[in-house]
């Protein structure tokens, strides 16, 4: 069997932490042959690799992380070249290295998605330039939903047959995992509902979706909203109705899910929108726009609302309280048939797509 090089040096967002920690470990358990990792320096992931007996290269950054990434994928690629198959678990192609297979999650390298800082404008500009530039590289492409299948091919040119879709289940701690939601004969008319959001403060995550005149408005159905984001860089923190606490471990994440009513998720773009494949393995209620990927994971929702009108937000809203009060509960198992039911089966098909590349 060939050697299997894995490059995973991008894992700054929590998304795709996620998804290379419960990806990873599969991968080199199914790998019979010698694997190379590559991660950056001080990455705790390199001792699962290390303990399987699969070599490790870290990667030294000295310059700021954008600059780092650019001269990465572009004048320091041939650092990654070498014999047998290369998977990328980040985005961007890597210059001069043939035949790779590349993980595509970033929303953002595709046609249709908006920036709200000039930065972002900026930095999405690079980025396509980039991806544009150095797919010819790629021999296949994983993406895990349809909506960015489509995006890719209409972006960027690439055959449909060079694109593979691969979903995921959600992280180990979520499908081990009982919650404790409130019975439906406890869930009483004056109960107020508890949200829980799940994400860091990017600009697309919309937390300014939340303000103050629509916490008003819910008072009367909302006891709290917790945010995974710090109180200091939240402008409207101090509303009773937030409670920020901060970016979490994942034992937090499943204890606020325990107690929480619904998930409420904000975001304008995804690719995946990994919160909502955890609720439906807990069968909570989902609050979100009405967007491609969320009909990707969650198929017909109850609960959409038009991204972009705070006033359809605050309905949604008033519509799950008014159907918990009446005796509704959430039952996602037929869409959780159309996910991986573990890591085990997403990494099989990894492989099976980095062997088929050429």
């Amino acid at each position: 069997m060939s050697p299997l090089r894995i490059h995973a040096t991008n894992l700054g967002g929590m998304g795709a932490r996620r998804v290379v920690e419960g990806l990873l470990p599969a991968l080199l358990d199914l790998s019979d042959g010698p694997v190379e990792v590559f991660l950056t320096k001080g990455d705790p992931l390199a001792e699962i690799a290390i303990s399987r007996g699969k070599s490790v290269t870290s990667i030294n950054r000295t310059l700021p992380h954008a600059a780092s990434r650019l001269f990465e994928v572009t004048l320091g690629a041939h650092q990654y070249r070498g014999d047998g198959d290369l998977l990328v678990l980040g985005d961007l192609p890597l210059s001069g290295v043939s035949g790779q297979t590349v993980l595509v999650h970033n929303f953002f390298l595709i046609d249709g998605a908006t920036h709200q800082t000039l930065r972002d404008q900026v930095k999405s500009h690079v980025s396509r330039s980039v991806f544009a530039i150095n797919q010819k590289f790629v021999g296949r492409f994983i993406v895990q939903t349809q909506t960015m299948a489509d995006g890719l091919a209409e972006t960027y040119g690439i055959r449909r047959d060079q694109i593979d879709i691969i979903g995921q289940p959600p992280p180990e701690a979520i499908r081990g995992f009982q919650p404790k939601a409130p019975e439906t004969t406890s869930f009483l008319a004056n109960t107020r509902l508890r949200l829980f959001y799940p994400s860091r403060q990017y600009p697309h995550k919309r937390h300014d979706r939340l303000t103050a005149s629509l916490l008003d408005d819910l008072s009367t159905v909302v006891d709290k909203i917790v945010l995974t984001v710090d109180e200091a860089d939240l402008p409207q923190a101090a509303h009773p109705k937030l409670q920020c606490i901060g970016e979490v471990q994942m034992d937090r994440v499943v204890q606020e899910y325990s107690t929480a009513h619904a998930l409420l998720f904000l975001s304008d773009f995804e690719s995946y929108g990994l919160p909502l494949l955890e609720a439906l393995w807990l069968d909570l209620p989902v609050v979100c726009p009405d967007l491609p990927y969320a009909r990707d994971i969650l198929g017909e929702n109850d609960f959409f609302f038009t991204a972009g009108d705070p006033t359809s937000l605050g309905r949604a809203v008033h519509k799950l309280h008014q159907a918990l009060s009446q005796g509704w509960r959430a039952d996602w198992r037929e869409r959780r048939d159309h996910f991986p039911p573990n890591w085990r089966e997403v990494a099989l098909r990894f492989l099976s797509t980095v062997r088929q590349r050429s």
